[in-house]
């Protein structure tokens, strides 16, 4: 087992109205954004609310720059609300993560 307490690990969760492409985009779009490189994973899936979808993720902070947990959550959380406003239905973010099992996909 790893344990990285550099890395935020989560979930960003939508209703039902936003579609499985427009995430697709969104995870893209942070993928390949400036600090896409940070992102380990993020995957679409189906969430527990019937036909809702989310976006999962695991973030490596840029520890150089004094970035903290706290101050991602809020970076992100705020630009997801600006973007999707009620459309967004919450997260679930930790940052004490635990890779039991890490196998390295390519894309």
């Amino acid at each position: 087992m790893i344990s990285s307490k550099g890395c935020v690990a989560g979930i960003w969760k939508f209703v039902k109205g936003i579609s499985q492409e427009e995430l697709v985009a969104l995870a893209k779009e942070a993928a390949n954004g400036p600090d896409g490189e940070r992102y380990l994973l993020l995957l679409v899936r189906g969430t527990s609310g019937d036909g809702q979808y989310g976006v999962e993720f695991i973030y490596r902070l840029d520890q150089e720059s004094g970035e903290t947990h706290r101050k991602y959550m809020h970076r992100i959380s705020d630009a997801l609300k600006r973007r999707f406003g009620n459309d967004l239905l919450g997260w679930d973010i930790s940052s004490d993560t635990t890779f039991v099992r890490y196998v390295a996909l390519t894309q």
